[in-house]
């Protein structure tokens, strides 16, 4: 820092403004501090002037910016009753993992039925699906899986999966042609089945190799179409 800076920072102009209405109920520390900053900013942008500049003006736009944040403060405090007022709550909504929109039809057969169902599905949308490094998605199947959840946790994150239970021997899985869904009503009728999705862009991990219990099914890329799944469990 040049002397010429430090003079400008340590100048009388200075010291009155940090003594400003200090004696009056005032700006917080907060806001004295944002006031602080923004001097900093002027001297600041006031440096890349020419060497020949006017030293005067610098300390003039200083001040004038000082003063009329700390003005600002004491009005804030006076209309808080002097107490600083908190920063407004952080947003809790959630990005989908999927940046493109899911292509399921809204309505109540994606919405959990219950406080218990919600919670589940919030648990899935953490826990249990994720992006790779490849563009594709992970889903990591819990021993004991509610499918239903599963499936409103992947269309949460505009994942267009969707599992259904059937009989047979546990750990088996396979996809299926996609059923129309009606977004009231449910299944519409397998004639307007669609393609089923090929198995082979599929990988599976299981807990302790062939014929042990399912652990995840990576999709080398997030589908576009929605993707049926039959397991047993």
């Amino acid at each position: 820092m040049k002397d010429t800076d430090t003079s400008l920072l340590e100048g009388p102009e200075m010291d009155a403004l940090r003594e400003l209405r200090a004696d009056e109920e005032g700006p917080t520390q907060a806001q004295r501090q944002a006031a602080w900053e923004r001097v900093q900013g002027v001297r600041s942008q006031a440096g890349r002037r020419a060497k020949g500049g006017s030293r005067p003006w610098i300390i003039a736009a200083v001040a004038a910016v000082a003063v009329g944040v700390v003005a600002a403060g004491i009005g804030l405090s006076a209309l808080g009753g002097g107490e600083e007022q908190p920063a407004p709550p952080a947003s809790t909504e959630s990005s989908p993992t999927n940046p493109n929109p899911s292509p399921f039809a809204t309505g109540s057969v994606w919405e959990p039925q219950g406080a218990e169902q919600e919670k589940v599905v919030e648990s899935y949308r953490e826990d249990h699906i994720h992006l790779t490094e490849e563009g594709g998605v992970r889903i990591d199947i819990p021993a004991e899986m509610d499918w239903e959840s599963m499936t409103l946790a992947l269309n949460a994150e505009g994942i267009p999966v969707r599992f259904w239970a059937v009989q047979g021997t546990k750990g088996e899985w396979d996809t299926s042609p996609a059923m129309p869904i009606d977004p009231e009503q449910g299944n519409g009728p397998e004639s307007d089945a669609g393609e089923k999705y090929p198995k082979e862009k599929i990988t599976e991990e299981r807990v302790g190799g062939e014929g042990s219990a399912l652990e995840s099914l990576t999709f080398d890329e997030i589908p576009t179409e929605p993707v049926d799944i039959q397991f047993t469990q």
